[in-house]
């Protein structure tokens, strides 16, 4: 059963009370609130999720409303995992982003059965291209473009890696986006279900797209990855890829690891299998419309165009890919 399939009573109703188990990837998770901003929020963006009740959890996250007890008396959001409160509280509208917070805050600090690096993660025709970059850097904007021209999303905040067989595994979660690259999503995804705009956060405005439901559908279905790219987003940038060596790829994939070292040998002769197999490029770009001598391509009709009848700056993003 999917989120979307439960009453939204029903679904209050477990918010409110014990939490609302359901999987992520290959986690579960527990969301608990009494915050009705955060019971909106769960609902609109977790709808395609698979209900897990009675499934043991990750962790439980719980986004309380709160109080200030003295002068200005105010309502706060406060974040609990397993009664710990690992985050400073956040004005009450901004509770979504706290939980938010909170589940990316649990998968990087325990889930080390898995090495995790920071990037996004898009597959196309069984190869994964994996996009490690800090904020700000153009990530998410990049994937929202791959995503409009035909990939699957994996994730665009976690890379999780089976360290047995080095094969990444999909974890979509609703794609966040922040200030300008939010208007841009909306282009790109029409259809697609979008949170409203959170105002005044830490990073700005932020707003949350709700993952694909077919990459939810093909939730187990792993791959191996194929290439890493660094993006890097420039305005008015001419597009450049360049080469990088293994030595330098391992060392920026390392900088992106969530939990590299505390993987220990295991995690470093995965990496290293992995980086032997996969070419490492960086991408500055600035523009991700496609054209086709001289006229932007409709995204419908993209992926029917011959390579040798689209530009060279297209061609480059392209092969860089």
């Amino acid at each position: 059963m999917r989120i979307e399939e439960l009453a939204p009573q029903a679904l209050e109703a477990e918010l409110r009370g014990s939490g609302c188990t359901y999987k992520v990837g290959p986690f579960v998770m527990r969301v608990r609130t009494n915050a009705p901003p955060v019971v909106q929020f769960f609902r609109g963006l977790y709808a395609n999720h698979a209900h897990a009740p009675g499934e043991f959890a990750e962790a439980t996250v719980d986004v309380r409303l709160q109080r200030y007890a003295r002068k200005p008396w105010q309502s706060i959001a406060r974040l609990w995992l397993d009664d710990t409160s690992p985050l400073n509280p956040a004005p009450s509208h901004h509770a979504p982003v706290l939980m938010e917070f909170g589940l990316n805050w649990v998968i990087g600090a325990r889930a080390h059965s898995h090495l995790l690096l920071h990037s996004a993660v898009l597959e196309r025709r069984g190869r994964v291209v994996v996009l490690p970059a800090t904020s700000g850097s153009g990530k998410s904007t990049l994937c929202m473009a791959l995503l409009s021209r035909g990939w699957r999303l994996f994730s665009d905040e976690f890379c999780v890696i089976r360290p047995e067989d080095d094969r990444a595994m999909p974890m979509p979660r609703g794609v966040s986006l922040k200030n300008q690259s939010i208007e841009l999503a909306r282009r790109f995804h029409p259809h697609a279900y979008f949170t409203p705009i959170l105002h005044g956060t830490g990073k700005g405005e932020m707003a949350f797209m709700r993952a694909p439901r077919d990459a939810l559908e093909r939730v187990t279905e792993t791959a191996r990855i194929g290439a890493f790219v660094f993006p890097r987003w420039e305005a008015g940038a001419a597009l450049q890829a360049s080469e990088l060596s293994q030595g330098q790829s391992f060392a920026r994939v390392v900088e992106n690891s969530m939990n590299y070292r505390a993987l220990g040998e295991r995690g470093f002769h995965c990496l290293a299998r992995i980086i032997e197999a996969a070419p490492s490029k960086t991408l500055v770009y600035s523009d991700t419309e496609v054209r086709w001598r001289g006229s932007k391509i409709s995204t419908a009709a993209w992926s029917d165009v011959p390579m040798r009848l689209i530009d060279p700056t297209a061609q480059a993003l392209l092969l860089a890919l």
